[in-house]
């Protein structure tokens, strides 16, 4: 099968790759991790018998990807890591699956997948806000938005990563003031609703990019600086309201819960939470530890959880590689960060695709201090968009050369 152009067939894909996730989520439905990965392999398939996307999937950052998701699980199996199993594979292959996928779409089309994964990340968005206004009970004793077994920071991390495609939109098409207020809404809603700190940074780093892009109306008298500046004088408003009014979301930002203390500590398990980061200090801390203990393969993935005894799966993607994989897997994973970086130095086409690109990757990276990313699919179409402005030159080159033994034969 060899494809040209993206068809109705890509949107259904798209919109239902992405759609899926929060929907199963939100109703804890059994098995809904593997459905998913399920579904994005199925999709895969559905293109390898193209020359192109076989090509970009063992290209040599999807080849670094998919070494760095064995090693993690057979490491863990090495380890006797509890729980995990074939399902922590299909995860990670799953996300390989992602990669590759949309980087081959938006070889074929990029301006129709950035308008593809706009749509589908605000869509995700609407469908949030519209099963909370059904489901009015699924939400933290704290007030902050969330669902049914889908956490408040995930919502808002969802709805930040909304700006990456956006800013992609304006670097493009350069969209009006009302466009990109009807394009910024419903995200914001979502993270400001969730009352997630990094989420709010997150989508804050994509408003400060479009005012480097400065897309402007077709009139070219309101420039979008204009309408972001409302924007930003409204979080700023909405912020100081509600430090002033003394609400859970001031909490989230005060030094400390009382007036001798900077920190406290979760009885039940010894936990040591930082009054600021959370329970992120202690993440650091003890996984730089166990990183110590064991260098070169890291305690196996999944593991902090169990020999720590806390709360939470380990939650920063830095700390996920360097002390679940040790230095074999943090390499790897910075092998392929580093190869993201270069594609966006080297192939990106002009000034405002690099901006676009740039600061996508600032949003994922400054996201994976605080998140677990690996295994999770909304993190990971933003790398197939930066990945697709080299195998776009690439593949482009070889069909030149292609056409030009053809014409040498005839």
């Amino acid at each position: 099968m060899t494809i040209n152009k993206l068809t109705g067939r890509e949107e259904f894909f798209c919109y239902t790759l992405l759609i899926a996730p929060p929907i199963l989520g939100f109703f804890s439905f059994p098995a809904k991790y593997a459905i998913v990965s399920l579904y994005f392999l199925f999709v895969y398939v559905n293109y390898i018998s193209d020359w192109r996307f076989r090509k970009i999937s063992f290209s040599f950052p999807l080849n670094i990807w998919l070494a760095l998701t064995i090693f993690h699980v057979i490491n863990a199996y090495i380890k006797n890591v509890p729980g995990v199993d074939a399902i922590d594979m299909l995860h990670g292959l799953k996300i390989y699956s992602c990669i590759v996928i949309f980087t081959y779409w938006a070889c074929l089309d990029f301006k129709k997948t950035v308008r593809l994964l706009t749509g589908a990340f605000i869509a995700r968005c609407i469908l949030v806000l519209f099963l909370l206004l059904l489901f009015p009970h699924a939400h933290e004793n704290s007030g902050r938005l969330t669902g049914a077994g889908t956490s408040a920071t995930g919502l808002g991390q969802m709805a930040a990563i909304t700006g990456i495609f956006i800013v992609y939109l304006n670097a493009i098409y350069k969209k009006s003031i009302l466009y990109n207020l009807r394009l910024f809404f419903f995200p914001l809603v979502v993270v400001l609703l969730t009352q997630s700190r990094n989420s709010l940074a997150m989508i804050l780093v994509s408003f400060i990019v479009l005012f480097l892009v400065r897309g402007r109306t077709k009139k070219g008298f309101f420039s979008v600086d204009l309408i972001l500046s409302f924007i930003l004088l409204f979080i700023g408003l909405f912020v100081a309201f509600q430090f002033f009014s003394g609400s859970d979301f001031a909490q989230r930002f005060d030094t400390s819960y009382g007036e001798d203390s900077y920190f406290y500590q979760n009885y039940s398990t010894g936990t040591l939470f930082d009054k600021i980061v959370g329970d992120r200090l202690f993440y650091y801390i003890k996984g730089w530890e166990f990183f110590l203990e064991s260098p070169m393969t890291g305690i196996g993935m999944w593991n902090f959880k169990n020999l720590t005894g806390g709360d939470y799966p380990l939650h920063s993607e830095y700390m996920v590689h360097l002390c679940e994989g040790g230095l074999v897997a943090a390499a790897l994973w910075l092998t392929f960060i580093f190869y993201v970086i270069k594609v966006i130095i080297n192939d990106a086409p002009n000034i405002y695709i690099k901006l676009a690109a740039s600061s996508s990757i600032v949003v994922l990276l400054f996201c994976g201090i605080y998140a677990r990313e690996f295994f999770y699919e909304m993190f990971y179409p933003a790398y197939g968009l930066i990945l697709s402005l080299h195998f776009k030159k690439e593949l482009t080159t070889n069909l030149q050369n292609d056409l030009s033994k053809n014409q040498t034969i005839i």
